[in-house]
C-alpha cells in the first residue's frame, strides 16, 4: 500500500510531526509530535488530526476489502455538511488551518479539528419510519419509546425529526436508548439543548439546496 492511499491503518503511513493517538472503526486519529526544540506552531489550543480510511464497517465489524477513495468521499462529504449547517462544530480552517496544514499523504481524506470534550452518545434523529424503528412501532406504536401517531406505514416521513440518542456501552458498540435514559453523567444540563439541536440540523438538511430547487 502507498503512502498516498492509506486504506488501511495507522501503521500502513507515516505522516511527520504527527504521532499515532486512537484507532476507530474508519477514521485514524493524530497528535502533534513537537519537540520542545521546534516552533511551537500547534501550541495553545489542542488539536486533532483526523484521518478518513477506507476501511469498511458494518453493525461494529470492520469488513474487507476495503473500498478505494472511501475515506476521501466521507471527508469531503463532512466538510460541505459543516459549511451548509450553522452549527458550531470542532473543525479547524482559516490562519491555523493555513499555519499548520495538512500531509500530504492524507490531503483530502483529513480535518484537522479541535480537541474537544466528547459526550458517549451518538446522537442519531430520524426523519422515517424505517429499520428497527420500523419493527418498533408495528407492536408498540413507538420508536425509542416515543409514541408516534397510529396509522403510519414503512417508510412514511415523520410529521417531525425525532431525536433517538445511542448511548455507547463499550469501544466500538452502541444501544439503542430513549433521549431521557442518555447517560446522566456527562448528559446533565445539556441533554434538552443536544436534542434540539440535533432537530433543528435535521430540519435544515431536509431543506433543498439552491441548485435543487431551481
Amino acid at each position: 500500500m502507498s503512502a498516498g492511499t492509506p486504506a488501511g491503518h495507522a501503521a500502513d503511513w507515516d505522516l511527520p510531526g504527527w504521532e499515532h493517538a486512537y484507532s476507530g472503526k474508519v477514521r485514524e486519529l493524530f497528535s502533534p509530535a513537537i519537540d520542545d526544540t521546534e516552533d511551537r506552531a500547534l501550541e495553545g489550543e489542542p488539536h486533532v488530526l483526523v484521518v478518513a480510511t477506507d476501511r469498511v464497517s458494518a453493525y461494529d465489524f470492520a469488513l474487507e476489502p476495503g473500498i478505494p477513495g472511501k475515506g476521501e468521499l466521507l471527508t469531503q462529504l463532512s466538510l460541505w455538511w459543516f459549511d451548509r449547517l450553522d452549527v458550531p462544530n470542532h473543525l479547524v480552517d482559516g490562519e491555523t488551518l493555513d499555519r499548520i496544514g495538512i500531509p500530504e499523504q492524507v490531503r483530502g481524506r483529513a480535518m484537522l479539528c479541535r480537541v474537544l470534550e466528547m459526550l458517549p452518545i451518538e446522537c442519531v434523529v430520524r426523519g422515517y419510519l424505517a429499520g428497527s424503528g420500523w419493527e418498533e412501532y408495528r407492536q408498540h406504536g413507538t420508536v425509542c419509546g416515543i409514541p408516534l401517531p397510529a396509522g403510519l406505514a414503512q417508510g412514511d416521513r415523520l410529521p417531525e425529526p425525532i431525536y433517538t440518542p445511542r448511548g455507547r456501552r463499550r469501544r466500538a458498540s452502541t444501544t439503542r436508548t430513549s433521549p431521557s435514559r442518555a447517560p446522566r453523567s456527562s448528559w446533565g444540563t445539556r441533554r434538552r439543548r443536544v436534542s434540539a439541536t440535533c432537530r433543528s440540523t435535521c430540519t435544515a438538511a431536509r431543506r433543498p439546496s439552491p441548485r435543487s430547487a431551481a
